[in-house]
Formats: C-alpha cells, sequence, structure tokens
C-alpha cells in the first residue's frame, strides 16, 4: 500500500495537475488533429525534399537553446514560487532573449557554412531560424501565463497557429507551391502565435508593469547556465538522428526517417502537456517535500498512455503509413516500429527529467543527457552508414533507454518511489493487447484502433488491484458512458 499512499497524500496537488492537463489537452485535441494533417500534407506534397525541411529544421533546433538560453522553465519556476515581481522579471527576460537571439541569428548559418551542412538548401535554414527567433518571443509570454498556471489561455496559443498553418498549408497543398511556400506558412503561423499570445498574457496580467532591471541581468544568465546546459545536451538528443541522417545517408533516407516520427511526435503530444502542467507543480511542491508523492503518480499515468501506444504503433506500422495519400511512404514500416519501441522509455524519461528540472537537480539531467548523446552519435557513425533509416530508428532508442534509465535511478536517490509493479502491469496489458490487434491489422484502421484500445483497458482493469489509481482512473474514464 506504500505506493498508493504517496498518490493519496497528494491527491489535491494531482487534481490541479490534472485539471491545468485538461485545459492543455483540450485545446490540443483541435490543435493536434490540425497539425497531424498539415503535416502529413506538407511530408506528402514535398516528398523527398522533405529531408530538406525536417534536416534544416533539426539543425536550428539544436541552436535554438542559444536563443532561449533556458529562460523559459525559469521563468516559469520563479512565476510559480513567486519569487519575483513579475513585471521585472519578464521585462529583464525579454531584454535578454533579444540579444541571444540575435546572437542565435548569426550563428546558425556561420556554423552552417563551415561546417558545409545543406550547401543546396541554406536559405531553408535562413527560414527556420526567423521562424525560431519569433517563437523565443511568443514562448516568453506563454511562460507568464504557465508560471501563474492560467492553462486554459496556455491552450489557446498553439490552437490558433495550428488553425493558421493549417489553412496555409491546405492553400500550398492546392496550389501545387513547393518548399518555399511551406516555409512561408510556418513563419506566417509564428507570428500569429507571437501576436495572439502577447494579448493573452496581457489579459491574464493586465496590470504588470514591463521593464528592465539591468542589476537582473546577470544572476539571471549565471542561473540559466544549466538550463542552457540541459538544453543543449537535450537538443542533441532531439536532433541527432535526423541531422546525422542527413549528412550520412541523404535527403531520402531523412525523409523515410521523417515520415515515421510524424506519428511518434503526434503520440508524446498528451504526455508533453502533461509535462508541462507537472513542472510548475514540482517547482512548488519543492519545499513541503510533496514532489516526490507527485512524480509517483506521474511515473504511473504517463508510461500507461504511452506504451500501449507504442505497442499499437508497432503492430499498425504499415496500415498507419499508408494514411499518407501517395503510398511513398511505405517502405518506413521498419523505421516506425523500432521507434514505437522508445514509447516504452519516453513516459518514465518525460516524468523523472521534468522533476530533476522542478527539483533544481540540472546537473544530474545534464550528464543523463551527455551521456545519451554520446550513445546515440556513436551508434549513428555505426549503423546509418549500412542500415539507413532503421540504424539511426535503433541509435535513438537506445538513447532513450539509456536517458530513462540513468533517470529513474538519479530520482530514486531524490526519495522518488518507483511504481515497479504498475509499470509491469501496463507492460503485460500493452502486451496482450498487441496480440488482440494483430488479427485485425488487415482491416480500416479504426476498427483496429478500437480494437486496442477497448482491449488495452479490458486486460488492465483485469491486471490492477480495486483500489489503485489505475483502477480509479479507468472508472472515470467510463463513467460517462455508463450513465447514457
Amino acid at each position: 500500500m506504500a505506493e498508493e499512499g504517496a498518490a493519496v497524500d497528494t491527491r489535491g496537488e494531482g487534481l490541479r495537475v490534472a485539471r491545468n492537463s485538461a485545459f492543455l489537452s483540450g485545446g490540443a485535441v483541435v490543435g493536434l488533429g490540425l497539425g497531424f494533417v498539415s503535416t502529413i500534407l506538407v511530408t506528402d506534397t514535398l516528398g523527398e525534399d522533405y529531408g530538406l525541411l525536417i534536416g534544416a529544421q533539426r539543425f536550428v533546433g539544436f541552436f535554438l537553446v542559444i536563443a532561449s538560453f533556458g529562460l523559459h522553465p525559469l521563468l516559469v519556476r520563479r512565476l510559480a514560487a513567486r519569487r519575483d515581481e513579475p513585471g521585472e522579471l519578464f521585462g529583464t527576460v525579454i531584454f535578454l532573449r533579444a540579444l541571444l537571439g540575435a546572437f542565435f541569428a548569426f550563428l546558425v548559418p556561420t556554423v552552417a557554412a563551415v561546417a558545409g551542412y545543406l550547401p543546396d538548401a541554406r536559405w531553408v535554414l535562413l527560414g527556420f531560424v526567423a521562424i525560431e527567433f519569433l517563437g523565443v518571443f511568443a514562448d516568453s509570454y506563454v511562460a507568464l501565463c504557465e508560471g501563474y498556471e492560467r492553462m486554459a489561455r496556455v491552450a489557446l496559443v498553439p490552437l490558433v497557429r495550428s488553425l493558421t498553418t493549417f489553412v496555409g498549408v491546405v492553400a500550398v497543398t492546392l496550389s501545387g507551391a513547393g518548399l518555399a511556400a511551406i516555409l512561408g506558412v510556418y513563419l506566417l503561423g509564428q507570428l500569429v502565435r507571437l501576436g495572439f499570445a502577447a494579448a493573452l498574457a496581457h489579459g491574464a496580467l493586465p496590470r504588470m508593469q514591463v521593464r528592465l532591471r539591468r542589476d537582473r541581468v546577470r544572476p539571471l544568465l549565471s542561473e540559466a547556465g544549466w538550463f542552457v546546459a540541459v538544453g543543449l545536451s537535450s537538443s542533441a538528443l532531439a536532433s541527432l538522428a535526423v541531422v546525422g541522417l542527413a549528412r550520412l545517408a541523404g535527403p531520402g533516407e531523412t525523409a523515410r526517417y521523417g515520415a515515421a516520427l510524424n506519428f511518434v511526435d503526434l503520440v508524446v503530444m498528451a504526455p508533453l502537456l502533461v509535462q508541462r502542467a507537472l513542472l510548475p507543480a514540482f517547482s512548488r511542491l519543492q519545499a513541503s517535500g510533496g514532489a516526490a508523492g507527485l512524480a509517483n503518480g506521474g511515473l504511473r499515468i504517463v508510461p500507461a498512455l504511452l506504451i500501449p501506444a507504442g505497442a499499437g504503433l508497432a503492430v499498425l506500422a504499415d496500415p498507419v503509413l499508408a494514411l499518407y495519400p501517395s503510398g511513398q511512404f511505405g517502405e518506413a514500416a521498419p523505421v516506425l516500429r523500432v521507434l514505437a519501441l522508445g514509447l516504452l522509455f519516453l513516459g518514465p524519461s518525460y516524468v523523472s527529467g521534468t522533476y530533476l528540472t522542478g527539483s533544481g537537480r540540472l546537473r544530474t539531467l545534464f550528464v543523463v543527457n551527455v551521456v545519451a548523446a554520446g550513445v546515440e552519435a556513436l551508434l549513428l557513425l555505426a549503423l546509418v552508414p549500412s542500415l539507413g533509416a532503421p540504424g539511426a530508428a535503433w541509435a535513438a532508442v537506445t538513447a532513450f533507454a539509456a536517458a530513462s534509465g540513468i533517470q529513474l535511478l538519479a530520482i530514486r536517490g531524490e526519495g522518488v518511489e518507483i511504481p515497479w509493479a504498475p509499470l509491469l502491469r501496463v507492460g503485460l496489458a500493452s502486451a496482450g493487447m498487441a496480440a488482440l490487434v494483430y488479427p485485425f491489422r488487415e482491416l480500416p484502421l479504426p476498427v483496429a484502433v478500437a480494437v486496442g484500445v477497448v482491449g488495452y483497458a479490458a486486460l488492465l482493469w483485469l491486471l490492477t488491484p480495486r483500489d489503485s489509481l489505475e483502477r480509479r482512473l479507468l472508472e472515470q474514464g467510463v463513467a460517462p458512458w455508463r450513465s447514457r
């Protein structure tokens, strides 16, 4: 019963996190649907050129931490803990981001020129530099709302951007325009996001007086140092596979990998929303000692979403990739199956990484990311020349597994009880679900997905104790259907 006690002790905070996650998820459902359709259309329309697009995007993303400089989580943590006057803190952060963004805009094309990266698509790199430069300012306004846990407002920002981008992508697809037009649509979506986020933040704190405190610049930069280190190492983990493929195998293999990665990215969006809701809660609860109990609950819920999703993607890789209208990415099925295995490890990694960030254990998180990135880099060099995109997928999944394992050991040392028994139950239920879905894989995809959802819920119900957290959540999930 010890593992249940931790959840009960923090039930109030858990409900608060659940409410904030629900706000974020509510806005994200439509946004994710629009974004997913947009991504499918862009990937299918560009074909091999999609390798150039994602190669440029991930390369720029690696350097994005220079512009963001860890100021987003720092701003959220400080505002959540109510340690600073918001107008002074926000004004100083905006000033720093303007300076750092200018350096970022200079650094990316310079490094690309020196390294000879994508020499024929340098303009695509510059386009993403402009997009991300605007994005760091939008993130500042979003962080302001997150720090005060105005999650209903936060949820609207990606929704508006997704709608703008979707309309633009449909127009480009119908017109037959190419890569330059797609890049223009992304830039327009970021401009709309910036303006809307600024308006919502002003509405949330209308009396906030934004002003620069020059004496706060150096302390903020100093405190943000570890956030930058963590951001760089995290960016390396996120970018290495794509950048390595672009350099070692060319745009064709990169597009193949990206076509599979699109579906994994879609699945992990829901846990990422929970992660955003957990960060201010972890920051606020450290002093009272309640963060460890909340982390225990997170380690039970987030993997319970991702592990069955990974099993389902692995079994249904072929019909899932058939969603691309042209059918040109069917050969990416082996890549998707391997990447789906990574979802076994991403759930624990998201929760434990957020806990380490919220508790200020950034040095530990940096070491974890460096080790995992080193493992991934070595495997990319060994596997990509001979295997191409599947080799990159194996390298990425191995890195995920290494990072997740080390992070779990780290938070266990901080007093977080790891719920091994619930994780095992989720794994067994997911394996059983995969076996149930396999005979239905040739049927229409919605039928197979419905079999998987019902089968997983039933198996998890049978495997979990009556008073468990998972059983209570399942009961809440089916309660609206029982009342009809």
